[in-house]
């Protein structure tokens, strides 16, 4: 019986030594040809994503987010009521005739204007525009 589980561990231990002999960190060789690798992450990021540019930013503050919700206007500062949640915001952009824009379909259930309303928490995604502070490079 003792044989037994002996050979068990030995086999195992083989499998093991062959494993990690055939995986690309137990080489020792490196590769002599050099394939088309993608070039680095942030190398590709800073190219496609314009708040990682430097170039012509010399300030903070112009930075601006892709697909960021438009900000609330400074006048608006102490409309929402968080008792009334949307409500306080809707009673101007659920009616057409104020020139309040409306709520894109995707703040709805089902996507449809007008429904019930899904994203509740307006001030979560829009905040309040402030003019009043300077960003991050304050001299």
């Amino acid at each position: 019986m003792r044989a037994k589980e002996l050979g068990f561990v030995l086999v195992f231990l083989l499998v093991v030594i062959v494993a990690v002999a055939c995986s690309p960190s137990g080489t020792s060789q490196k590769a002599t040809e050099k394939t088309d690798a993608a070039p680095p992450a942030d190398t590709v990021a800073a190219a496609t994503i314009p708040q990682l540019e430097s170039n012509g930013r010399e300030d903070a503050a112009t930075m601006v987010l892709l697909n960021a919700p438009p900000v609330l206007p400074a006048d608006h500062k102490n409309f929402w009521q968080e008792k009334l949640r949307q409500e306080s915001c809707m009673v101007c952009h659920a009616t057409p005739e104020t020139g309040a824009p409306l709520p894109t379909p995707e703040h709805y259930y089902d996507n449809q204007q007008g429904g019930k309303v899904f994203r509740d928490t307006c001030i979560q995604c829009h905040a309040t525009q402030n003019d009043t502070k300077s960003a991050f490079n304050e001299k």
